[in-house]
């Protein structure tokens, strides 16, 4: 037993706590910058999410546990024939930003993603009340205003407020 310990030591090493979620320069800067001013928050990376859920951003992306909510997702994808790519009970849900897109287009990369592809100045996202935008890349369309930035897992996010149209 010792010796596997000592072996295994190294290479698994034991994790207490949940750390950067909470103690970290990103976190304090998600509760200060979202937590208090209403709105929900989409982000494109749902290790993001996490960071953001843990501290008090209400969401628009990330894990989805009870199925869809069908009037919510008929606002993101009003004209599929079908619900199967937004029909799951649990999934994650990730945001693409995509200023080529002129209405949304949700797809499932493996079963339990759900990806939708939309621009980050569709009105959709209004009457989501989506107030907040985290993206892995920078992004300038008019319709947005950048308000922080901070690295999450070694890699810089921009943190966007939408303008009101």
């Amino acid at each position: 037993t010792v010796a596997a310990l000592a072996s295994t030591i190294t290479v698994n090493p034991l994790v207490t706590g949940i750390g950067d979620l909470t103690d970290s320069e990103s976190a304090t800067l998600i509760r200060d910058v979202m937590s208090t001013d209403g709105g929900r928050v989409a982000s494109d990376d749902y290790t993001v999410d996490t960071l953001l859920t843990v501290n008090g951003a209400w969401m628009a992306s990330g894990q989805q546990y009870w199925g869809p909510n069908k009037s919510i997702w008929t606002v993101l994808d009003p004209s599929s024939p079908e619900p199967t790519p937004w029909n799951r009970g649990t999934s994650y849900v990730s945001f693409s930003w995509d200023t080529g897109v002129d209405t949304p287009i949700v797809t499932t990369p493996q079963d339990d993603l759900i990806r939708i592809r939309i621009s980050p100045c569709d009105s959709r996202l209004t009457i989501l009340d989506v107030r907040w935008i985290v993206s892995s890349q920078p992004i300038d369309t008019g319709c947005e205003a950048e308000v922080a930035r901070f690295l999450w897992r070694g890699m810089p996010r921009w943190v966007f407020e939408r303008l009101p149209t």
